[in-house]
């Protein structure tokens, strides 16, 4: 498991690889679980968290920087299993609650028109098992109460509640916000709102975070991110 230290000392270990990147976050002893994967990684996750020290039934912080099926599919599983309090966007709540995150929609023309064939069949394709946020986010969120320097910000456009967690303004967990597929390209493949997505690169970059952790691909630089945001300014508005 890769893990990256920050400037004051958090520990940010990746505990999911694969169809979703998942993070934990520690500073003593608070712990924040940043997305939870899919079902099929669930003895995976719970695994890796066992080896951070997270035992079934302690404490347990999560936050879902969306509430897309990759994203959200353990939370009922985590619930089960832990005490968590869970955050997430209030825009996204009553979706996570029915069980029917947001349907990703292309933001290229090869998944625009994948996503355009599929239709309303979509819909069933991406249904998880329903989970209630206990502490919705509206604007940004800071997490000093719960022993973490760790500031929630609203960053839209993959979705329209995405969220990403800024720990110590250094390193930042942006979910689909930003990809780390291929070298030098950042822009997601799917997102409701392009122009959104490249605005919320500038909110990002307005941070002073060295290193973006998306949920898939490999860690980002801030000068990839630079370069990305400066090529795609003002092309979708």
């Amino acid at each position: 498991m890769q893990t990256w230290t920050t400037r004051n000392g958090h520990t940010i270990t990746q505990v999911l690889s694969g169809r979703c990147n998942c993070f934990l976050v520690r500073r003593g002893n608070a712990r924040l679980l940043v997305d939870t994967g899919r079902t099929a990684a669930w003895g995976r996750l719970r695994t890796a968290l066992a080896l951070a020290g997270v035992a079934p039934g302690q404490n347990l912080d999560v936050v879902l920087t969306h509430t897309h099926f990759d994203h959200a599919e353990n939370v009922a599983s985590l619930k089960q299993t832990f005490r968590v309090t869970l955050l997430a966007h209030r825009l996204e709540a009553p979706l996570l609650a029915s069980g029917a995150g947001p349907i990703p929609a292309g933001s290229v023309f090869l998944t625009h028109a994948l996503m355009a064939a599929a239709g309303d069949r979509a819909r069933n394709w991406f249904r998880y098992r329903p989970a209630t946020v206990d502490i919705p986010v509206d604007g940004p969120t800071d997490l000093e109460d719960r022993g973490l320097g760790v500031r929630l910000v609203h960053t839209p456009g993959h979705t329209a509640g995405s969220i990403s967690v800024i720990v110590d303004d250094d390193v930042a967990l942006v979910g689909d916000a930003m990809v780390g597929v291929m070298p030098g390209a950042i822009f997601p493949p799917f997102g409701e709102d392009r122009a959104r997505i490249v605005s919320s690169w500038a909110v990002l970059l307005e941070t002073d975070c060295r290193l973006f952790l998306p949920a898939h691909g490999r860690a980002c630089t801030r000068r990839t991110v630079e370069r990305q945001h400066a090529r795609y300014r003002g092309r979708f508005d």
